[in-house]
């Protein structure tokens, strides 16, 4: 493929932002929506690489309908509950994997989605009944005056540099099992850089 041709579902989050939400959540165990060459953690839910590759895939897909039995054996393998998956979904359609995510989390499963902020949607209807915290990712006035919009430029797939900034903002929304309420805040994409270590 070209870097023309490439799957647009593959873009990667930005190390920083993982970085960030890593010192925020605790750690991860699972990145819910990834491939052998952008998993950020090193087991995760998507096609599995080569034998080469350094990360494992413990399922084909998110929304697999066994996915619920595979987690469980992975449950077993690392002897921790509940998992916790961060999953980063295809932009095009959130929809069934926010209701994967509600789905884990009644299962007792702790789940972080990085998704475009869109709050018009069917998709954060279900967020809004379902999930215990929504953070906005917002601009912010650097040292020098200059106005960051806030949006994160996600990694190609295919040169492994940022791409242009992204056309939509986007939100950290949580599925937490042991938390009952709803929240909305904010943080800026300034805080996330250096929280999570961007160095440019």
């Amino acid at each position: 493929m070209t870097e023309q041709q490439f799957d647009k579902n593959t873009w990667q989050t930005p190390k920083y932002v993982f970085d960030w939400l890593k010192n925020k959540f605790g750690w991860f165990d699972l990145d819910g929506c990834a491939n052998a060459k952008n998993a950020l953690c090193s087991h995760y839910i998507g096609k599995q690489g080569t034998d080469g590759d350094e990360n494992l895939s413990i399922a084909p897909d998110f929304l697999a309908d066994n996915l619920f039995d595979l987690l469980l054996d992975e449950v077993a393998e690392v002897c921790t509950f509940p998992l916790r998956i961060f999953v980063n979904p295809p932009y095009n359609n959130p929809l069934p994997f926010v209701q994967r995510a509600a789905e884990l989390r009644k299962a007792g499963y702790f789940v972080v989605m990085l998704l475009p902020l869109d709050k018009s949607t069917i998709w954060f209807d279900v967020i809004r009944k379902e999930a215990n915290e929504v953070i906005d990712i917002i601009g912010f006035v650097d040292d020098k005056g200059k106005y960051n919009s806030g949006r994160i430029k996600f990694i190609n797939p295919t040169t492994g540099k940022k791409g242009a900034s992204n056309n939509k903002g986007s939100m950290i929304v949580v599925f937490d099992p042991c938390a009952d309420d709803f929240v909305q805040r904010s943080v800026s994409i300034g805080l996330i850089q250096k929280c999570g270590g961007y160095d440019g």
